[in-house]
């Protein structure tokens, strides 16, 4: 019973780093537009050359994802990017910005058809200015 619970306890902390090792390879960042408006997003960068040229690969999360803490827009699928295979075998720099809470990605209309609006929405204005 003792080794059991000594195994499960070395599961959880190993499985755990792990999760927080690739968590923090994205640096957490804000950008500022100049109406005071603020986008949260986190930056993953790659080790390279700055004579070389690198895709950068803009993440955008689910709607489950929105809000302001800079985290849940890591909970899914982005993390990897951040494996170590992964950064040296297709290095770019990702961007994954977070929405804030009612707000979404998409620009358009719900009704009968779908329509799309003529301009962007405020977070993508945001993201397009980083």
């Amino acid at each position: 019973m003792k080794f059991i619970k000594i195994l499960i306890s070395t599961i959880i902390i190993l499985t755990s780093t792990t999760s927080f090792c690739q968590e923090s390879r994205f640096s957490p960042m804000q950008f500022f537009n100049q109406k005071g408006d603020t986008l949260n997003y986190r930056f993953l960068f790659p080790d390279f050359d700055p004579l070389q040229k690198y895709p950068l690969v803009i993440f955008l999360h689910g709607s489950g994802e929105r809000g302001n803490d800079n985290a849940a827009q890591l909970q899914w699928g982005v993390s990897n990017f951040a494996t170590d295979y992964n950064m040296k075998m297709y290095k770019s720099f990702v961007i994954a910005p977070q929405c804030p809470k009612n707000q979404g990605w998409g620009s358009f209309k719900r009704g009968e058809d779908v329509k799309f609006n003529d301009t962007a929405t405020n977070v993508v204005n945001l993201l397009l200015s980083l």
